[in-house]
């Protein structure tokens, strides 16, 4: 054996993903910083939705940050997690058949259902998103070596 261990895979929504950028006002930031400390090492990868960059530049601009930092924290976003997913028509049937028996809405929905495809855990803060079966990011960094 090789002491060498397949990473760690995830699907991360924006609420778990603020905490890398602006933490001062987020929950679980060391749980948060944990879970990129560890793509870092290449003990997990990450998946986000396209969605979430959006949603993720939407916050840095209420918090009224400079263009350029909101695209190179973007761009760090993706370089981390590679490309992002993009909502393809087999994810909008899923989306579509999990968002109101789990009283979602429709975004937060997608990113169940990629999490549910891939096989892998859906990573939030969201209490919705907790209801439906994602788990936290202390629950996540709680799976990782340590």
């Amino acid at each position: 054996m090789s002491g060498r261990h397949e990473p760690f895979s995830a699907v991360l929504d924006s609420s778990a993903m603020v905490a890398w950028f602006d933490p001062a006002d987020e929950d679980q930031v060391d749980e948060t910083r944990r879970i990129l400390d560890g793509v870092a090492r290449g003990e997990v990868m990450l998946d986000v939705l396209e969605l979430a960059l959006y949603e993720i530049g939407s916050v840095l601009e209420r918090r009224r940050l400079p263009p350029s930092e909101i695209a190179d924290d973007l761009d760090l976003i993706e370089e981390l997690c590679g490309a992002p997913i993009v909502f393809v028509p087999w994810l909008r049937r899923d989306t579509a058949e999990l968002a109101r028996p789990n009283r979602l809405t429709f975004y937060d929905a997608a990113h169940l259902a990629v999490a549910r495809a891939l096989g892998v855990p859906l990573v939030t803060l969201d209490r919705a998103l907790l209801a439906a079966g994602a788990i936290t990011p202390a629950q996540f960094a709680g799976l990782l070596p340590a």
